[in-house]
């Protein structure tokens, strides 16, 4: 059973689509869950509802960007390039972050809250190249700004950030712990 999946049913047109955390498919913790006492509500929040949002944010401005023209000078496809970074830069971090130190969960969550010691994310070492250009390119206003395409972090990237991202994921589902899975 693959516990997070993409909410967005591919085969759905986006007015199809419910506006709730339930829409598509069910994902993390299904109905039938035992809730443990030890489970808060914003794990449970995080992982069936803002975890699966970043992950449908992310395909869905991919799948809008092979689709884009540059009408309109180009506005929705940079929309949608710096949508799908924002949201791949979320989940990149909660893959790598490391573990909490506190029991309450505060703050921004990481994979490792949920998991074993053994999860270890293996696009870890690949984003080191990519994190500052996403830094750089989308998520800062700097100085000295890349403008020339070939600068700036190439639409091959995304195919290949997005494949990586799933895998981990996967990996994520395999190493949940107990108290997490339906």
């Amino acid at each position: 059973m693959v516990l997070i999946a993409r909410t967005l049913d591919q085969d759905q047109e986006p007015s199809e689509r419910r506006d709730d955390a339930g829409r598509g498919r069910d994902i993390l913790m299904g109905s039938g869950m035992n809730v443990s006492d030890d489970v808060t509500e914003v794990e449970i929040e995080m992982l069936r509802k803002h975890l699966p949002y970043e992950l449908d944010m992310m395909h869905e401005a991919f799948r809008i960007l092979q689709g884009a023209d540059d009408a309109n000078g180009g506005t929705v496809r940079n929309a949608m390039i710096e949508a799908f970074w924002i949201h791949a830069r979320n989940i990149m971090e909660f893959l790598t972050r490391r573990k909490r130190r506190r029991r309450e969960p505060s703050g921004i969550a990481s994979a490792k809250d949920f998991t074993g010691p053994e999860f270890s994310a293996e696009l870890e070492p690949k984003i080191d190249k990519i994190r500052p250009a996403i830094n750089v390119q989308i998520t800062h206003l700097q100085y000295e700004r890349k403008d020339a395409p070939q600068e700036k972090i190439a639409d091959n990237k995304m195919d290949w950030i997005m494949q990586a991202i799933d895998s981990d994921m996967k990996r994520f589902e395999k190493h949940l712990q107990e108290k997490y899975r339906p």
